[in-house]
C-alpha cells in the first residue's frame, strides 16, 4: 500500500507544480522519444527475425576471396555443387534480379522481376494465396511460367480471380502465371522490389554461347539455404569450407581464388547499416544522459523550495529512505508521462525517419512501434526515472532540522550545489562529445561532395534500355539495335553527344572479371604472377562509341571506341590509368595485349589490344580509390541491357522526348526506364552519409539546446540563491560590470570544466565515428576548436541572460526580503 500512497501523494505534488511538471515532462520526452524512435528501427533492423517460417534456420552462403572484401554472389555450377555434396541442408536455392518489358496485360510496360529456383522458395516457406509455387521441374530449360505478388495481380492483372492460368508476354516471350503470392512477401535480398518471379530456367537459356547456368566464373546468383533441424551454424560452415576447398582444385581458373561464407540470412541485408545504427544509438543515448541531468536540476531546484516540508516529515518520524523513496517516486512519474510523450513523439518520428532516408534503410517494412518497443519504452522510463531522481533525493532527504537550519538564506547547501554544478559539467561535457561528433561528420561530408568521381554529370541524362532474346537472339542483332539509337541520338536536334554503358559508374551495379596479359608484355614485377589462366581482377564494362566523351571522361592516350571495334573487326580494348599504372612499368599500355575473361558466341577468350587509356572512373562509391578497369566494345560483347548516357542543351525533359521518340522509332515494344540525371546517381552515392551526418546534427542540436536550458537554469537558479549576497555587494559599491563578470564567470567556469572533460571524451570515443569520416581525422583542430567556440557562445548567452539579471537586483529589497 505505502507504492500506491507515494503515487497518490507525487500526483498531488506535481499538480501543484505545474510549470515544474510540464518542463520535466518535455524534456525527458525529447530524450525517451528520440532513444524509442531509433530503438524501433534497431530493432526492426536488427532484432527482428526475417518474416519466413524456421527463419533461425535459413542462411546466406556467400563466396569470399582471399585477397579481397566478400563479394557475395555464387555462380549457378557453384550452386549445384554446394547442394549436391553437402549433407547439412534441407533446401538450397538461389535468385537474382531482372529488368522486364511485360506484355498481354496492359500496355508494354517495365516490371522489377527476379528469377528464383524451386528450392529457394521451399526454403523460405512460401505459401501461395491462389495457385502453385514453382516445383523442380520447373527449374529446367523451356519452363514458362511465373508466380506474381498480389500487388501485380491487383494492379496490372486487375485482381481477375482467373488469373492464375493466364498468360503474359516477357520480353517478347510467352508466359503461364502459376501462382499469385501473400501480399507483403519480400526476398531476403537488399533492395529486391520484385514484383513477379520466374523459374530459373531462364538462366539455362541462351541464344549465343553458352547459358549463364552453365558458366562457372559468371557470379549473380544470391544462394540461400535451410539448415536440417538441429545443425549448428558452425557446423554448416565447416561443412562447405570443406566443399569450397575441393572445388577450388577441381576448377582451379575459376573457383581458384573462392571460399565460402555461411551467415545468418539477415547478415548481408543489415551489414552495411549495423556500424551506422550503432553511431546513432549511442548518439541518441547521450542526448537522453543530457535529458536527465535537466531533470535531475530541476528537481533539486525544487526541492530546495520544498525544504521545510522535507525537515517537517524527517521531525515526525519519516525515515531517510521513506524520504528518498517518496522523492524518486515522483521522478518516476514525471519519467513515465515524459515517457508515453515520448513514444508519441516516436510514432510520428519513425515514418518520418523512415522517409527521409530514402529507401535506405533495410527491413523497413519489418520496423514498427511493437509490443516490444512499448516494453522498451517503459523500461527506459521507468530507468530514467530512477537515474535523474535518485542522486537529488538522497542529497534533498535532509536527516534533521539542525541541517536544514545550517542552509538558510544565502548558502544553498553545499552537497546540492556541488550535485547541481557536476550535472552541469557532465551535460556540457556530453554535449561537446555529440557535437564534435557531428562536426567531424558534417565536414567529412563537405569533403567527400567534392571529390571528383572522374566524370562530368552535368547536362547528363541516363536511361535504361532491355532487348527480350527473343527479337534479339544473337549480339549482331543487339548491337545494330543499340548502334542505331545512339547514332540517331547523336544527330537529334538539342543532343550534343549520346553513348551507352553497362554498368553505369555509381549505379550500384558492378562487373567484375579476370584477366591475363599477353607473355613478355612488360608487367611491372611488383605484381605476382600465378599459373591461372586469368590470374588478376579488374572491374569491367562495355561501352558504346561516344560514351567517353558524352560522360567528360578524358581519353589519356591513344583513342575510345568507333564503328569499326565490331565482330568482324580484331578485339580491342580501352582500360584505365589505374590497370596502366600498375600492370605496365612505363605506365605505356597502348599496343600490349590483354585476354578478359569475356567472349561473345566463341568458346575461348581471345586476347585484345589496348587502343586507349582512358582516366579513372569512380564506379562504387566517391570513397573507393580506382582500381583498374578493362573496357570492352559493346558491339564485341553483345550485351542486351544497357544504359543510355544523353548530353543535351536542352534539359532532361527534352533529352527524355528524344529518346523514347528514336527508341520507339528503332523498336516500338521497347519501353525506356528509370530515366534519371546522372548527377541524381552522385548525390545518391552520398545519400547514406548525408542522411546520418544530418541525424547526428540533429540530435547534436537537440544536445545543445537542452544543455543551454540546463546551463540558464542553473545560472538563474544560483542568482536566485545568491539575491542577498548580490545585494549586499551592490549596497557596498560593486559595480554593475563587476557583478556581471562574478555571476558569467561562475557559470563559464563550469563550462570550461565540461568543455575539457568533453574534448578528451571526443578525443577517446572518435572511434565511434572514425569508420565514417572521409579525408578528416577523428582529431581534426579545426572541428574541435569550432565546437569549442560554438559551445562557448551559447553557454555565454545562457549565462548572460540571468547575469542581467543579478546586474538589476535592488540591494535594499534583496536585504528587505532576506
Amino acid at each position: 500500500m505505502s507504492i500506491v500512497h507515494d503515487l497518490r501523494y507525487a500526483l498531488r505534488s506535481l499538480r501543484k507544480s505545474p510549470g515544474f511538471a510540464a518542463a520535466a515532462i518535455a524534456t525527458l520526452a525529447l530524450g525517451i522519444g528520440a532513444n524509442t524512435a531509433i530503438f524501433s528501427v534497431v530493432r526492426g533492423v536488427l532484432l527482428k527475425p526475417l518474416p519466413y517460417p524456421d527463419a533461425d534456420r535459413i542462411v546466406a552462403l556467400r563466396t569470399a576471396t582471399s585477397h579481397g572484401p566478400e563479394m557475395g554472389a555464387a555462380s549457378f555450377p557453384d550452386m549445384t555443387d554446394w547442394r549436391s555434396r553437402s549433407t547439412v541442408f534441407e533446401e538450397v536455392g538461389g535468385t537474382y534480379p531482372m529488368d522486364l518489358s511485360v506484355s498481354g496485360a496492359t500496355q508494354p510496360e517495365h516490371v522489377d522481376a527476379a528469377a528464383v529456383t524451386a528450392g529457394l522458395m521451399r526454403a523460405l516457406g512460401v505459401r501461395p494465396a491462389a495457385g502453385r509455387i514453382f516445383a523442380d521441374e520447373d527449374d529446367r530449360a523451356g519452363a514458362r511460367v511465373i508466380v506474381v505478388s498480389d500487388g501485380f495481380w491487383r494492379t496490372i492483372l486487375g485482381g481477375r480471380r482467373d488469373a492464375v492460368g493466364s498468360s503474359l508476354r516477357l520480353n517478347g516471350r510467352a508466359f503461364t502465371v502459376i501462382g499469385i503470392l501473400r501480399p507483403g512477401f519480400r526476398l531476403p535480398v537488399a533492395g529486391s522490389a520484385a514484383q513477379l518471379w520466374l523459374s530459373a530456367a531462364f538462366a539455362h537459356e541462351s541464344s549465343d554461347g553458352p547459358s549463364p547456368a552453365e558458366t562457372r566464373g559468371a557470379h549473380f546468383i544470391d544462394v540461400f539455404g535451410k539448415l536440417k533441424p538441429g545443425v549448428t551454424l558452425a557446423r554448416a560452415q565447416n561443412e562447405m569450407t570443406a566443399i569450397g576447398a575441393r572445388l577450388q582444385k577441381e576448377y582451379p581458373d575459376t573457383d581458384g581464388n573462392f571460399s565460402v561464407r555461411v551467415v545468418p540470412a539477415a547478415e548481408p541485408l543489415v551489414r552495411n547499416a549495423r556500424p551506422a545504427l550503432t553511431m546513432l544509438i549511442a548518439a541518441v543515448g547521450l542526448v537522453l544522459l543530457i535529458a536527465c541531468a535537466n531533470a535531475a536540476n530541476l528537481v533539486l531546484a525544487r526541492s530546495a523550495a520544498r525544504r521545510a516540508e522535507i525537515t517537517i516529515r524527517a521531525a515526525i518520524g519519516a525515515s531517510r529512505i521513506r524520504i528518498v523513496g517518496q522523492l524518486v517516486t515522483e521522478s518516476v512519474v514525471l519519467a513515465v508521462v515524459g515517457g508515453v510523450a515520448g513514444t508519441l513523439l516516436a510514432a510520428w518520428g519513425v515514418p518520418a525517419l523512415l522517409a527521409a532516408s530514402g529507401g535506405r534503410v533495410p527491413r523497413s517494412g519489418d520496423v514498427t512501434l511493437d509490443l516490444g518497443v512499448l516494453v522498451f519504452a517503459l523500461a527506459l522510463s521507468l530507468a530514467t526515472g530512477i537515474l535523474f531522481g535518485l542522486a537529488p533525493a538522497i542529497a534533498s532527504a535532509t536527516p534533521n532540522l539542525a541541517d536544514a537550519l545550517r542552509e538558510r538564506g544565502s548558502t544553498a547547501g553545499g552537497g546540492r550545489h556541488r550535485l547541481r554544478a557536476g550535472l552541469l559539467i557532465g551535460e556540457v561535457a556530453v554535449a561537446f562529445v555529440l557535437l564534435a561528433g557531428a562536426g567531424l561528420l558534417l565536414r567529412s561530408l563537405a569533403r567527400l561532395v567534392r571529390v571528383d568521381p572522374g566524370f562530368d554529370a552535368r547536362g547528363v541524362l541516363t536511361a535504361r534500355l532491355d532487348l527480350p532474346g527473343l527479337r534479339y537472339p544473337d549480339a549482331k542483332r543487339a548491337s545494330a539495335a543499340y548502334a542505331s539509337v545512339v547514332d540517331d541520338l547523336r544527330s537529334a536536334p538539342g543532343i550534343v553527344s549520346a553513348g551507352a554503358v553497362m554498368p553505369l559508374p555509381l549505379s550500384g551495379f558492378e562487373n567484375r572479371i579476370g584477366f591475363a596479359l599477353e607473355p613478355g608484355a612488360g608487367i611491372a614485377p611488383t605484381v605476382s604472377s600465378s599459373s591461372r589462366r586469368f590470374p588478376w581482377e579488374a572491374a569491367f564494362a562495355v561501352a558504346e562509341p561516344g560514351y567517353f566523351r558524352t560522360l567528360g571522361i578524358a581519353v589519356r592516350a591513344g583513342r575510345e571506341f568507333d564503328r569499326r571495334d565490331d565482330l568482324d573487326g580484331p578485339g580491342v580494348a580501352v582500360v584505365n590509368e589505374a590497370l596502366a599504372r600498375k600492370f605496365f612499368p612505363d605506365g605505356n599500355a597502348l599496343g600490349r595485349r590483354i585476354r578478359p575473361s569475356v567472349s561473345s558466341g566463341s568458346e575461348q577468350p581471345a586476347f585484345r589490344e589496348i587502343v586507349g587509356v582512358v582516366g579513372d572512373v569512380k564506379l562504387d562509391g566517391l570513397r573507393e580509390e580506382p582500381g583498374p578497369m578493362v573496357y570492352v566494345p559493346e558491339a564485341q560483347a553483345g550485351f542486351s541491357s544497357m544504359w543510355l548516357v544523353v548530353r543535351s542543351a536542352g534539359g532532361p525533359a527534352a533529352a527524355l522526348a528524344s529518346i523514347r521518340r528514336i527508341v520507339g522509332r528503332v523498336d516500338p515494344d521497347l519501353p525506356v526506364y528509370a530515366p534519371q540525371p546522372l548527377s541524381r546517381y552522385v548525390s545518391d552515392s552520398v545519400a547514406g552519409e548525408k542522411f546520418n551526418s544530418l541525424l547526428v546534427a540533429l540530435f547534436a542540436g537537440l544536445a545543445l539546446a537542452l544543455t543551454a536550458i540546463g546551463i540558464f537554469g542553473v545560472i538563474s537558479y544560483t542568482v536566485a540563491q545568491r539575491t542577498h549576497e548580490i545585494g549586499v555587494r551592490v549596497a557596498i559599491g560593486a559595480r554593475p560590470d563587476t557583478v556581471f563578470r562574478m555571476v558569467v564567470g561562475s557559470g563559464m567556469r563550469l563550462v570550461a570544466l565540461g568543455g575539457a572533460a568533453g574534448l578528451a571524451g571526443a578525443l577517446l570515443l572518435g572511434r565511434l565515428f572514425e569508420g565514417f569520416l572521409f579525408g578528416v581525422g577523428r582529431s581534426d583542430p579545426a572541428t574541435l576548436i569550432g565546437v569549442a567556440a560554438v559551445l562557448g557562445a551559447i553557454a555565454f548567452l545562457a549565462c548572460a541572460v540571468p547575469a542581467r539579471r543579478a546586474v538589476r537586483i535592488d540591494p535594499l529589497t534583496a536585504l528587505r526580503e532576506e
